[in-house]
């Protein structure tokens, strides 16, 4: 039975004519499968539910020591590829002789080549150029069953890395698909549909214990049982040394990062095994898309699936009609970061001509530590007064979207309520609204105000607000106010 699924290339072509003939889908995977071991198995498992028909090329002696080197195989090619053979997952097989699979991909056709670890991230792309003019090219999949994000925080990037999970499970709809992220961000993600597991840590904590022994003991528990899950593939969408490591600790042997260029801490792509060039000058949610489609996940999957639970829903209800909530819009004028701050004041002034003309509430959204904003906000504010109270991340899901519109600088909320479909005008100023702005399905839901020429584009954090964000008048922030409620039908 072994020797039987062992063909020569002639002889396996017309096989596969015969099942494509009865509409089977053909899946070749390929590799050199020295000393199979349990990996190999998961990998051609794995590539077996991508279609109807495994096909494996298992690389010649001469092409395996052109790939590992003098001393390699170990195993003669006719063992190695009856050991494939005798794989219950496996349809048949073939011995191919180049050093790259491209040839036999020419000469086969498959539907589907489930992409091994032994191929660089561009092999995607030459599969794709030579098979543009001569027809279609076959679907690429890295066999993976166990996939593992990194986005540890913040707001803002978790929801722009929310259409990535979505890609990945369209792509891999029974893979294991994980997220790491650090606690305080977890409940955003906890009820997403598209997610395996939720796998949360406290760096944040263990950083202000080092000097504790419990600190180690919990880091070396955790690492322990992220090796034990088995993860094939991590996407590191974070690109920081922490993030970086934690991929690298995870056991995973693919890694994929950002192309040192591309990354605040170049370093950190010491730890990827496969770097990524995001598309240049597009926005980070696309960026984020390229890792996805670097592991065959090629078609993008644009959903910010935001679930909020019953209770989430009833306690925002029962604090809108405490305060007399009903047509209300949100002013968030806080953020991490001085620099990208509007002055209070003009919140404030916008505020007062928002409530007068349009007859509307304002609730305040403020973050962790900026409850004194609130009083000073209240006093400035002429036209009747803000509400305030203090919301959970899925609250303020419930929230936003019960809202007309929302005004920020660069912050999570204003990422956060353009992923809902709430008409958003976003404040920018050091940051490049071209990157880093609202990413909005429905554009013309978004409005961005910006003044490039009053300073460079820049993402260190300053305590003042920074030239650019001074230059931002209430006049031209009200007037795209209009725009996005005219536009979006508000």
């Amino acid at each position: 039975m072994t020797e039987s699924k062992i063909l020569a290339l002639e002889e396996l072509g017309r096989r596969l004519a015969d099942h494509r003939g009865r509409g089977q889908r053909i899946v070749l995977a390929s590799g050199c499968f020295e000393l199979l071991h349990v990996g190999h198995v998961r990998y051609l498992e794995a590539a077996r539910r991508e279609g109807d028909v495994l096909v494996v090329g298992v690389n010649s002696d001469a092409s395996a020591r052109e790939l590992k080197g003098a001393e390699r195989p170990v195993q003669p090619a006719q063992d190695r590829a009856a050991l494939v053979a005798a794989l219950a997952s496996v349809d048949y097989v073939v011995v191919f002789d180049s050093a790259t699979v491209t040839p036999l991909i020419e000469a086969l056709r498959p539907d589907v080549h489930a992409q091994g670890t032994d191929h660089a991230v561009d092999f995607l792309d030459s599969i794709r150029q030579r098979f543009t003019a001569s027809g279609s090219p076959p679907v690429v999949r890295t066999a993976s069953e166990r996939f593992l994000l990194v986005r540890l925080g913040s707001l803002g990037d978790i929801v722009h890395a929310l259409p990535t999970l979505a890609t990945l499970r369209a792509a891999f709809p029974r893979a294991r698909i994980d997220w790491l992220v650090e606690v305080c961000w977890q409940e955003l993600i906890e009820l997403n549909p598209d997610l395996s597991n939720l796998v949360p840590i406290d760096t944040f904590a263990w950083r202000r214990s080092l000097h504790r022994r419990g600190t180690w003991r919990a880091a070396f528990n955790f690492v322990r049982n992220l090796r034990q899950v088995g993860y094939d593939t991590v996407l590191d969408l974070q690109g920081l040394y922490k993030s970086a490591l934690l991929a690298r600790m995870s056991g995973a042997r693919v890694r994929l990062g950002f192309h040192e260029r591309f990354l605040k801490e170049p370093g950190a792509s010491l730890f990827y095994t496969q770097s990524v060039t995001p598309p240049a000058g597009r926005h980070v949610v696309e960026a984020y898309l390229a890792q996805a489609q670097a592991v065959g996940a090629v078609t993008p999957t644009l959903r910010f699936p935001l679930p909020t639970s019953t209770d989430d829903e009833a306690f925002v209800e029962q604090q809108l009609r405490q305060h007399h909530l009903r047509d209300f819009f949100v002013l968030s004028p806080g953020g991490g970061w001085g620099a990208k701050r509007w002055p209070l004041e003009r919140y404030a002034l916008l505020h007062n001509t928002l409530a007068r003309e349009r007859g509307w509430r304002c609730f305040l959204n403020l973050g962790p530590g900026e409850a004194q904003l609130a009083d000073e906000f209240r006093a400035l504010a002429r036209v009747a007064r803000p509400v305030h109270f203090p919301l959970r991340l899925r609250q303020l899901v419930a929230l936003l979207r019960r809202a007309k519109l929302l005004v920020s600088g660069d912050t999570g909320p204003l990422h956060l309520a353009a992923a809902l479909g709430v008409p958003v005008v976003g404040l920018f100023g050091p940051t490049d609204p071209a990157r880093n702005g609202p990413y909005a399905l429905q554009a013309e839901r978004a409005v961005v105000v910006h003044h490039p020429e009053s300073g460079p584009v820049s993402y260190k954090r300053g305590d003042k607000p920074a030239a650019a964000m001074l230059a931002i008048t209430v006049e031209e922030v009200k007037a795209a106010v209009d725009r996005v409620l005219e536009a979006s039908g508000g």
